[in-house]
Order: structure tokens, then sequence, then C-alpha cells
């Protein structure tokens, strides 16, 4: 993460690197099948990825 922003701007890194939640989310619904309030989940999932995509 601190070379990317050595390289970078912080304003392209940081929503980048903010996407491990994302991740975290995803994991756990595909790998623990968590199922409990999936749809809630994955309407953050898609909110939390297109603010990443509109920021880059």
């Amino acid at each position: 993460q601190l070379k990317a922003l050595e390289l970078q701007e912080a304003t392209r890194v940081i929503p980048i690197v903010q996407t491990s939640t994302l991740t975290t989310v995803l994991a756990g619904v595909v790998l623990l099948n968590e199922k409990e309030h999936l749809v809630k989940k994955v309407i953050a999932g898609f909110t939390a990825f297109a603010g990443v995509y509109f920021l880059i």
C-alpha cells in the first residue's frame, strides 16, 4: 500500500485499497455460506463497487 501511494495519487489508491471490505463480504457469502441478509449484502457490494469505479 505504501509503495502504491508513492507511485500514484492518494485519490486513486485509497479507494482501491478499500475494496478489501467488499472482498471480505463476498468471501463470507461464498466461502462461509452466510445467507442472512443476502440482498442487503449484494446491494451494499454493488454500491461500494460503483463508488470505487466512479472515483477512479
